[in-house]
């Protein structure tokens, strides 16, 4: 039988502070989805990176731009720009900064939860175990058999 869910925006499960943003993350049924903000002047090689410890953000992004405007460069030099109330996907290996004077809002989702999502370990690894400048508040602990909500599915 079919089951249905719901949360607050108001409660996320976990909320991650990195330099210049926060990534807020809801875990419900196998999927998880986050809303990202960054302050004005955030950029991905500068504040994530050496957090990262990779050269480019190894994420894949599916996401929606609620505010904001955003520029996207990869290594070959693809160049985009994402703005307010566009969808957008931008797949692993790129830099990321905030472009104006207003914070950059958006939702993302890797469409997976913890049973589900496979990133490569770099990536992971960048999000647990947590390790200073990023604080993290959890709501409720993970389970003992499953990894916490989003760590394999969160980086930037």
């Amino acid at each position: 039988m079919g089951q249905m869910q719901r949360k607050s925006l108001d409660m996320p499960d976990e909320e991650r502070s990195i330099p210049n943003g926060k990534v807020q993350i809801w875990e419900i049924g196998d999927f998880v989805i986050g809303k990202t903000t960054f302050e004005p002047g955030w950029r991905w090689s500068t504040d994530v990176k050496p957090i990262a410890g990779t050269e480019w953000c190894e994420y894949h992004h599916l996401g929606i731009m609620l505010k904001g405007v955003m520029h996207f460069v990869t290594p070959d030099g693809l160049e985009m720009e994402i703005g307010e109330g566009q969808i957008y996907e931008v797949l692993p290996g790129h830099d990321a900064w905030t472009i104006g004077d207003e914070p950059v809002v958006s939702t993302t989702s890797p469409g997976c939860g913890p049973s589900r999502c496979r990133q490569p370990t770099a990536v992971s690894g960048y999000w647990q175990p947590w390790s200073a400048p990023i604080s993290s508040t959890r709501r409720r602990p993970p389970s003992a058999s499953a990894p916490p909500p989003g760590a394999a599915c969160w980086p930037s």
